[in-house]
This record gives structure tokens, C-alpha cells and sequence, in this order.
């Protein structure tokens, strides 16, 4: 019915019944809905719109990789520029050239992370949470 706030229920839906999450996807030609990213997690680097779940999925594609987040950091000539936490298959520390390397079959060069960090340690059954590791990734890119 909505989302319980306090003593209150709050109906996010419009006029014709729509509620807008915030999810981004697409319909394939067999009618099914993809999911492809968040609307709130999509940045602008160097004129050009970036999806970091697309740089995710390229990413998690990648033999090596278990998993991958991708957050925005602030960049004078850019705007925003991508930076990745990625857990390797064998925990070891993520190489970057090397990954770099391999992204440029499936990513656009404005897609590669400009730097990437090991997984951050997190309570085990939760998500990363995006704007700590943005403040993180700001952090360490500034080292």
C-alpha cells in the first residue's frame, strides 16, 4: 500500500496508479523487463551519461572478478570519473591495468575506472553502502 513512516502511511503512487522507483530498464523483444540500473546512481563524466551498474556487469563478467561496485569521484577536467571496489575470485588485490586491459572490449575508455580498490569489508548479508564508498573512493583517490 505504500511505506509506513512513523504513525503515517505514505502512497508514492500519481494520478494513474504509477510508482516511481527509481530503477532504469528495458523491455527485450520477448516482453521482458531488464533491470539495468538506478536512476540516483547514474553520474556525468566528460559530457557523457555513465550507468555504474554497466561497468559493473562488465566487470563481474570478467573471469576474475566476484564482484564490483562502481561509485563516481569528483574530477577537475571530467566533471565525475568512475572508481571500482572489486573482490578478485582469489581475494588477491584488484590489478587495474590489468582489468583496465581486459574492460576494453565491452566498455567505452570514458567507462574505466580511474582507479580501483579492494572490497570493502561490510557486515556479511549487506549491501555496500554507495555514498560511504563515495566519500571512501574520494579519500583514497586523493592519497
Amino acid at each position: 500500500l505504500g511505506y509506513v513512516e512513523g504513525e503515517r502511511l505514505l502512497e508514492p503512487f500519481d494520478a494513474v496508479g504509477w510508482f516511481a522507483t527509481g530503477d532504469l530498464g528495458e523491455v527485450d523483444t520477448d516482453g521482458w523487463l531488464h533491470v539495468t540500473g538506478r536512476k540516483d546512481n547514474r553520474f556525468i563524466s566528460g559530457g557523457e551519461n555513465v550507468q555504474p551498474e554497466a561497468i559493473e556487469a562488465a566487470l563481474t563478467a570478467l573471469p576474475d572478478v566476484a564482484q564490483a561496485i562502481v561509485v563516481s569521484v569528483s574530477d577537475e577536467e571530467f566533471g565525475q570519473r568512475p572508481v571500482a571496489f572489486v573482490q578478485m575470485v582469489d581475494d588477491t588485490a584488484p590489478d587495474a591495468a590489468a582489468l583496465q586491459e581486459a574492460l576494453a572490449d565491452t566498455l567505452p575508455r570514458f567507462m574505466w575506472p580511474v582507479a580501483m580498490y579492494p572490497w570493502p569489508a561490510h557486515p556479511d548479508g549487506m549491501k555496500p553502502d554507495r555514498r560511504a564508498l563515495c566519500a571512501e573512493a574520494e579519500r583514497l583517490i586523493q592519497k
